[in-house]
């Protein structure tokens, strides 16, 4: 029996076909369709509802909606198996599971900070031309044509969101091979062309880079400490892991106002919505009863319970802290460059009165937003149930083919090379710097004598290490960046030291602001103990594997799950309710 209306998927049954026949009916597991709209398919459960079908992002399948429909495949059929399999998983979730609540938690309370960022008019600015003129005039040196250098480049793509530590780590390395082939002779443009995973591999890597550019700052400084000829060390950033070569500079060229208006009203803007959400702060924040201490900061001894902002029963503390903070930031939160790090603590005291507004004003009740909640909801509902899926289908492989996957790529399971560092940090306040570097010279001379470091730093350190004695124990090279000093210096002089020895240098921050480091103090470090890196067993690692696992097959697995949620799911096609091809 078929229906003129209604065509079944392939591989579904009569029997399948039947039951829809009694969900139209309406029986009391199905939902009603709302007044005014009407159903372009239906499965067990549920219906995927033209409007639905209309609001659904065409740029979010494989392909756009004129490419799908100049080819031989049915959009619409992409997108009505993109809602159904949505509904059909999000069904399945477990509402007691205290992860999936805290997502949906975490997704509501963005929809309603961000409709309460726009009522309260927070991104409405305006900027004339007369401000224009005057930001140009009071920073000339932000809007020149930077310097720039012309260098090449050797790229091996290693993405942080994509690869685990150790597949990052044995990238790193490749790199570091080739840079000691260069330095033994090997021609950069040639290895280039022949290692480079960037577009400019043919060219023999050749690159400009502006002075502002919105670089990793430990390119910017790597590179720009550099002289004619010379080579970097190989440089970490979240893409991968650099090599370059300078070949020469550029001197910067001053740009006349009429030029670079844009990118003037760009950063005027910004200024202008910042100054809107620090008013925001002060007066909102006044009938909360908002108190913020950003002096506790600065203190080494701060524990992540101390509350750092707080309003009512609201406390924000230094654990909350440094969830808002980026990486890059927590190193000026460790070595007290605290500008950044204070306009993070002014986020995170916005983002909780602009929540508590929206809950005041009860702004869920309003239709648009209950509905961007509703979908949202269900979206992390099925995205939860999927990986769940997912991981119970990597757990019932057998264990021989996981093997054999460790196997084939065990040079990938290795564990990070880690180091214990003794630290005192001496902040510069008031002294030339020099006489930073005499006293932290004179606490080294003081260890070497046979003093106790930890004692020391305890009695001498600003840096919040100093609560545990100095101690940083087991930090992976990229923990010493974010935790202690990310500058290529800071690398070298630790990379040439012994175990034992010490170490004293200038401590510096990046300031993103001004696109360059700023002395902030000195460094003490004496590295204590080294643990290189080693192969990890099966035994040891088998969890890791089966999630590498899932990871490499992601499609393929994926592909096979939401394949059996539609058979299970008995979804049919309204054809005669969808848009035409």
């Amino acid at each position: 029996m078929k229906s003129i209306n209604a065509s079944p998927r392939a591989g579904f049954s009569g029997a399948g076909f039947f039951l829809l026949c009694i969900l139209a009916c309406g029986g009391p597991s199905t939902p009603k369709i709302p007044v005014g709209d009407h159903a372009v398919a239906s499965f067990s459960g549920g219906y995927v509802l033209r409007s639905e079908f209309d609001r659904f992002p065409t740029a979010s399948l494989d392909k756009t909606q004129a490419e799908a429909t100049a080819g031989s495949s049915d959009w619409r059929l992409r997108i009505v198996d993109e809602i159904a399999i949505r509904k059909l998983l999000a069904a399945k979730a477990a509402e007691s599971d205290p992860d999936l609540q805290f997502a949906i938690f975490q997704a509501r309370t963005k929809i309603l900070r961000d409709a309460a960022y726009r009522m309260f008019s927070l991104d409405q600015v305006e900027v004339n031309d007369a401000g224009l003129r005057l930001l140009y005039d009071s920073h000339p040196e932000d809007f020149r044509d930077a310097e720039k250098l012309r260098l090449q480049q050797i790229y091996i793509r290693a993405e942080a969101a994509e690869l685990t530590l150790m597949e990052r780590e044995a990238a790193r390395q490749h790199l570091e091979s080739i840079r000691q082939e260069v330095l033994n002779g090997a021609d950069f443009t040639a290895m280039a062309r022949q290692h480079s995973d960037s577009a400019t591999a043919a060219s023999g890597g050749w690159i400009l880079l502006k002075k502002d550019a919105k670089a990793h700052p430990q390119i910017v400084e790597e590179v720009w400490d550099l002289d004619n000829e010379a080579v970097s060390e190989v440089v970490a950033s979240a893409v991968g892991f650099h090599l370059f070569k300078l070949k020469e500079r550029i001197a910067p060229i001053e740009r006349a106002f009429e030029n670079v208006r844009e990118f003037v009203h760009k950063r005027a803007v910004t200024e202008a919505q910042s100054q809107n959400e620090h008013d925001f702060i002060d007066q909102v924040g006044q009938c909360y009863g908002l108190i913020k201490d950003y002096e506790t900061l600065e203190s080494p001894f701060v524990d992540e319970t101390t509350p750092l902002a707080y309003f009512n029963d609201e406390l924000i503390t230094f654990g909350d802290l440094l969830s808002y903070l980026p990486e890059p930031a927590i190193e000026q939160l460790y070595n007290l460059f605290l500008p950044n790090v204070e306009a993070n603590l002014d986020r995170a005291v916005l983002e909780k009165l602009l929540l508590r507004e929206a809950e005041r004003l009860e702004f869920d009740s309003e239709p648009a937003l209950a509905a961007a909640i509703r979908e949202t909801e269900e979206e992390i509902k099925a995205a939860h149930v999927q990986q769940q899926l997912l991981e119970a289908k990597v757990n019932a492989i057998e264990e021989a083919e996981l093997y054999g996957f460790y196997w084939q790529n065990q040079q990938r399971y290795k564990t990070l090379r880690k180091t214990d560092l003794s630290v005192i940090f001496l902040k510069n306040e008031g002294e030339p710097l020099f006489q930073t570097l005499k006293r932290g010279e004179a606490l080294a001379d003081l260890v070497r004598a046979g003093e106790s470091f930890h004692i020391l730093a305890r009695e001498n350190s600003v840096h919040y290490s100093a609560a545990q004695d100095g101690l940083m124990e087991n930090l992976s090279d990229r923990e010493i960046a974010s935790k202690l000093q990310s500058s290529a210096k800071f690398r070298r002089m630790l990379k040439n030291l012994e175990t034992g020895e010490i170490g004293v240098m200038v401590a510096e921050c990046y300031d993103a602001r001004k696109l360059r480091y700023v002395q902030t103090g000195v460094i003490v470090v004496r590295k204590d103990r080294v643990y290189e890196s080693r192969q990890g067993s099966f035994e040891l690692l088998e969890e890791f594997v089966r999630s590498n696992y899932l990871r490499r097959n992601y499609t393929d697995i994926s592909a096979e799950v939401r394949r059996e949620v539609l058979e299970d799911g008995n979804l049919t096609i309204n054809f005669d309710a969808l848009p035409p091809l």
